[in-house]
């Protein structure tokens, strides 16, 4: 729902303005948005007039506010819903709105980082650089290049990559979901190079029926499973000393979206890249890049 008054409308625009500037480009603020809102509701038409009282219960709200899928929302959106907030009262103090934001000092309860633990491109290169097999770099690509969920590259078959038209179609992702991936020009070099030049040798006469279309092969020669790219990937992981060994598979995930959102993708794009139901899902992604305000 869009903001009602002209007034709140404005403060949006020069806020967002303001993050452009700054390089954060359509970096939206749903938070912010959704926090004025409930203001207008409740007759608050000025920054001026925001107390810590009016935090507070914005908080409590946030506590029992369903998500677009019903279920009650975790706690990485929360805290990026007030982290949006926190930004958006900062940039009115710094530009002498209001002399000094209601929520200076107010603490929350914050997730745990290793819950999204993201890998730095420098540690995503060092993994590449360290492949010795195509199905490293293959592993690598599909989750992290595309960002794949464990369960949906499992189920990747041969002709869900066009190699010439530089696409990978998520037939059936979470809940069902279908969406389109764009492929670089290296994540189909790796591609390739896993399909002609190793997923042969992984053929034996357990590749048949489902086996056969599957576009990766364990050593037995059926389709390679969730587990065995786990695997694949804590091997690879554990040769670095240097990077956290408690990443997972699923930490490649985190890594791209993390990294795109950086970027500069705006949320759409990037909620369409992974696959989510809606955007507060995606969102928890951004308050990692405005950390570097």
């Amino acid at each position: 729902m869009p903001l009602q008054t002209e007034h709140y409308r404005q403060i949006m625009r020069s806020f967002t303005h303001y993050l452009k500037l700054l390089g954060y480009a359509d970096r939206r603020m749903w938070g912010a948005k959704d926090f004025l809102r409930q203001l207008e509701q409740k007759g608050v038409l000025g920054l001026t007039q925001i107390t810590s009282s009016h935090i507070k219960e914005h908080y409590a709200y946030l506590q029992t506010r369903p998500s677009c899928r019903g279920q009650s929302l975790s706690l990485h959106t929360v805290h990026s819903y007030l982290y949006d907030i926190r930004q958006l009262l900062r940039w009115a103090e710094r530009t002498g709105q209001i002399s000094l934001s209601p929520m200076a000092g107010m603490r929350f309860p914050t997730p745990s980082p290793s819950e999204k633990a993201i890998l730095s491109k420098a540690e995503i290169k060092t993994l590449y650089a360290a492949c010795q097999e195509p199905v490293e770099r293959l592993t690598l690509s599909l989750f992290y290049g595309c960002g794949l969920r464990a369960s949906e590259g499992a189920k990747l078959n041969l002709k869900d990559i066009n190699t010439q038209g530089k696409l990978l179609y998520v037939r059936q992702g979470k809940g069902r979901k279908r969406r389109v991936i764009p492929l670089t020009e290296k994540i189909v070099q790796h591609i390739e190079s896993y399909v002609q030049q190793q997923r042969p040798l992984k053929t034996s006469r357990f590749t048949k029926g489902d086996n056969i279309s599957a576009l990766a092969l364990n050593r037995y020669g059926r389709r390679m499973q969730a587990n065995s790219y786990r695997k694949i990937f804590k091997d690879l992981l554990r040769q670095q000393e240097q990077i956290r060994q408690d990443m997972s598979l699923h930490s490649l995930r985190h890594s791209i979206a993390t990294h795109l959102l950086a970027d500069g993708m705006c949320l759409e794009r990037e909620r369409d890249f992974l696959g989510h139901d809606c955007l507060e899902t995606t969102q928890i992604y951004t308050r990692v890049k405005l950390h570097q305000l």
